[in-house]
């Protein structure tokens, strides 16, 4: 789902080109491989830079999260960098 969700960002962005993202290879080797895509615990933090001196954007993945525009984030990851251990809402079930 991660990966279905970034990779939407990149196409609107960028023309869906992955040429102007930042470290696209190793997010395509962490959400691109069977095991690591049905992950629960996920968290992206993604960044838009625009440089005045070429006139080109940049998208940067796995930037720190105080530093991002976009976060892709999973409930549990969500949860845990919050620092919510339970949900009440499974604990009044």
């Amino acid at each position: 789902m991660a990966a279905q969700i970034v990779d939407n960002i990149v196409f609107m962005t960028s023309n869906g080109k992955w040429k102007g993202v930042s470290r696209r290879k190793k997010f395509k080797t962490d959400f691109f491989n069977e095991e690591e895509a049905f992950d629960d615990n996920f968290k992206i933090g993604i960044a838009f830079k625009y440089s005045a001196k070429t006139q080109k954007s940049q998208i940067k993945i796995y930037e720190p999260f105080y530093e991002s525009d976009i976060i892709v984030a999973s409930p549990l990851a969500m949860r845990i960098m919050t620092g919510q251990e339970t949900d009440e809402t499974s604990e009044k079930e």
